[in-house]
C-alpha cells in the first residue's frame, strides 16, 4: 500500500496513473487479509473489513465520473479515532498493522480536510 501511495508522486513513465488502481487493490488485500487471523477479535476484523470497503468506494468515487456526489467523507470519519483507540488499547493485536492503520487515517484525514463541502463550510465561517 505504501508503494502505491508513492507511485501517485512519481511520474516517470506515468506510473501514477496506475496508483489508484494499485491502491484499491491493496486496501481490499489489507483489509481482508487479518481475517484469517486467530489474534484478532471479531471488532477488530470488522473493523479492517469496514476501513477497507469505505477505502476502496472512496478509491473507486475518484476514479469513476459519477454525475451525483456521494459524500463517502463521513464514512471515512471514524477510521483514524478507531485506529487509535486499537493502537492505544490493543497493540499486541495490531502492531504488525499499523502501517495500513497509519494509511486508512491519512487518507481519512485528507479526505475529509480537502472535501468540497469542508472548504464550502469554512468558507463561511472565517
Amino acid at each position: 500500500m505504501a508503494i502505491s501511495v508513492i507511485l501517485h508522486f512519481v511520474t516517470f513513465m506515468g506510473l501514477n496513473n496506475y496508483a489508484p488502481f494499485a491502491f484499491g487493490f491493496f486496501t481490499l488485500f489489507a483489509g481482508f487479509e487479518p481475517m484469517n487471523s486467530f489474534k484478532f477479535k471479531i471488532e477488530h476484523k470488522v473493523f479492517y473489513g469496514y476501513a477497507s470497503i469505505v477505502s476502496f468506494a472512496f478509491v473507486v468515487k475518484s476514479i469513476i465520473k459519477i454525475p451525483f456526489e456521494i459524500y463517502l467523507e463521513w464514512a471515512l470519519i471514524p477510521i483514524p479515532f478507531i485506529s487509535y483507540y486499537f493502537w492505544r488499547n490493543s497493540k499486541r493485536v495490531v502492531y504488525h498493522r499499523v502501517g495500513v492503520l497509519a494509511i486508512w487515517s491519512a487518507q481519512a484525514i485528507v479526505a475529509f480536510a480537502t472535501s468540497s463541502w469542508t472548504k464550502q463550510v469554512l468558507s463561511e465561517l472565517f
